[in-house]
Formats: structure tokens, sequence, C-alpha cells
């Protein structure tokens, strides 16, 4: 809530990151409170319109001051949103540098903290590990600054973007690296899919840490369903649709989300609209038979290793993870890039 200057008016905003309602009231001389109008965000447009209005308010001075640090940025367009987080593209005025400007309902200092983590260790190790690199951030008011900012593999498979077999192939040997990377700080990622993977200058980048959990460790599950290991979809059997639920991961089970997800790129859009709205009706079970289903169908390298991971997930730590997929991982990645 904040009010102008003058406090002749007082300005209320409402948001659940999908619907924004801003209710404008003035004060009378006899300080009633009269409505005046209101604004409803109806979609991502107009809803970002007014997120991004409000927050460029200063609230320190609880008055209609525009902030100096977000008036720094003009803002370009939507980047994507989720059930925790809206995200804008935003540009510094001054040297006009691209940045992901992240909204959340969770504690930003937790993902900045991860990021931050990685990036430093992936400096302090030997030259070995230089090719493994990971998005930076910064905190702004409140909001989490991400960069670089790049497209996501998934409307790269679309008529309008493009990339070589080869491309893919890098793609996914990337990430898997910086997935491993992850792992050996026991951090796991839990939101492995398509849009979380971004291309920058022909390099790829894992991005959204706001999921991550340490192995075994039961916490929140924010991370995605569309790709996640048919033992976590089972957590959500009988449970209300939304309900955030706590779940025990593993390092295994990053490892599966990745397979799905490049599955999916390469899959006929009329099995991935199935899925979809099984997802969206809440019908975990046919989530389940939808996956058994692809991954029956699957290659038999491909199948053996799905159905390893899921067996074994609590019980394949990180050596023993990585002793099976290092040898393969080539392979793997070939056949998953021409499936």
């Amino acid at each position: 809530m904040k009010c102008t200057h003058n406090r002749r008016f007082i300005y209320a905003m409402i948001t659940n990151l999908y619907d924004t309602v801003v209710v404008k009231c003035s004060v009378e001389k006899d300080n009633d409170i009269k409505f005046v109008s209101f604004d409803i965000g109806v979609n991502d447009k107009s809803t970002f319109d007014l997120i991004w209005t409000f927050l460029k308010t200063s609230p320190e001075s609880f008055g209609w001051t525009r902030d100096d640090n977000l008036n720094m940025f003009h803002y370009i367009d939507i980047l994507g949103r989720g059930s925790q987080a809206v995200v804008m593209k935003v540009k510094i005025l001054n040297d006009n540098q691209i940045y992901a400007l992240k909204i959340t309902r969770s504690n930003i200092d937790a993902e900045h903290g991860i990021i931050k983590r990685l990036n430093e260790a992936s400096h302090s190790k030997s030259e070995g590990n230089q090719n493994v690199y990971f998005i930076k951030s910064k905190i702004v008011n409140n909001c989490l600054l991400i960069s670089p900012v790049g497209q996501c593999i998934r409307p790269m498979k679309s008529s309008q973007f493009q990339f070589s077999d080869n491309e893919e192939y890098q793609s996914f040997i990337q990430i898997f690296t910086q997935i491993k990377f992850c792992h050996g700080l026991n951090i796991i990622h839990r939101d492995i899919r398509s849009a979380n993977i971004i291309r920058h200058e022909k390099k790829f980048y894992l991005i959204d840490y706001m999921a991550c959990s340490e192995p075994g460790m039961e916490s929140d599950y924010y991370g995605s369903l569309t790709t996640a290991s048919n033992s976590i979809l089972k957590c959500f059997i009988g449970r209300d649709q939304g309900e955030i639920i706590k779940i025990k991961t593993f390092f295994a089970d990053d490892i599966i989300s990745l397979i799905k997800c490049y599955l999916l790129i390469r899959m006929d859009d009329l099995l991935k609209r199935q899925l979809t709205a099984y997802i969206n009706g809440w019908q975990m079970r046919c989530v389940i038979s939808w996956w058994e289903d692809v991954i029956n169908s699957a290659n038999s390298i491909i199948r053996d290793l799905l159905n390893k991971l899921e067996n074994e997930r609590k019980t394949l730590h990180i050596d023993s993870l990585y002793e099976l997929l290092t040898p393969t991982i080539d392979e793997l990645a070939t056949l998953l890039c021409s499936y």
C-alpha cells in the first residue's frame, strides 16, 4: 500500500503473480477513505505493467516517488512466470545492459547465495574445470537481477528458432556438466526443464535455482512436475492441486529430469499437449502412465538407464551416480538429440 506525496490518494496492490488488482482511494478532509477506481491485470502484459509501476514507487517514502534503483531500468518484456515468481526483461539505461529481473514470493537471498556460491567455486577450481560457467545475480530493491539473458531452448525447436543437432548435443553436455558441478557442492536443482535452459552467445546455461535442496533433505517442493521423476510424482497422488508438500530428493532426480527434458524437446506436439493436460488437470496417475509409455518405447539404453535411476535413486550417491553416467554420457547425448 502506498500514498501520494500529499497523502491525497492511497494506492493498494494485491497480486498472487497471476492476477493483479490496483485500487485507488481518496482521503477526504475528515480522513474518511473513499473509493475512486481500480485497475485489473487481466493478462500477462497488463499484470506485469501494474506490478512494474507499483515496484518503482519508493516504499521508504510512502509516497509516489520513483525509486532510484529501479528507475535505472527500462522494462522491455515479459520473460516468464511460475507459481512462485515472475521474470521481466529489463535494460540498464546508462549502459544498455540487459538483465532478467525476478520478483518472487520466496527468499531471494537463498537463490542469490546459491548462484554466488556456484560462481565462486567454479572460478576457484583447477584449469580442467574452467569450462563450467553459471549465470550471475545481484539483488536490487528486493528483486533478483540475473545475467546473461538468453533464449530458452523450448521455443528454439519452433520454426522461428532452430539449432543444429550438434548444438543440441552441446547443450546437453554443457547442462549435464553444470548439474554435475552443482551436485559436487551438494546442491540438487530440482527444476530442470526446457524453460530453465537458455542459450546466450553459443553457451547454454541452467537457470532458476529457487527450488534447490540438499540430497535426502525433506523440503518444500517447488520444482517441475513435467519432468520430475516418477517417484516424486507419486508423492502428489491424492494431494490437492497446487499443494506444496515436503519431499526428499536425490542426485538421480536431476538426471532423470534432464533426460526427460530432452525427450520432450523432440516429441510430437500432440503428445506434449496431452501431458500438459494431465498436469493441469492434476491427474498424476495419468502423468506417470504417460511417462512409462514414453520410456518403454525409447531406445533400450535410455530406457534401462531411466529405470535404473528410478529404482536406485535413494542409494545412488554422487560417486556411484557419475561412475554410472560418465562412460556413456556422449552416447546418451547423441541418442537424445537424435530421438
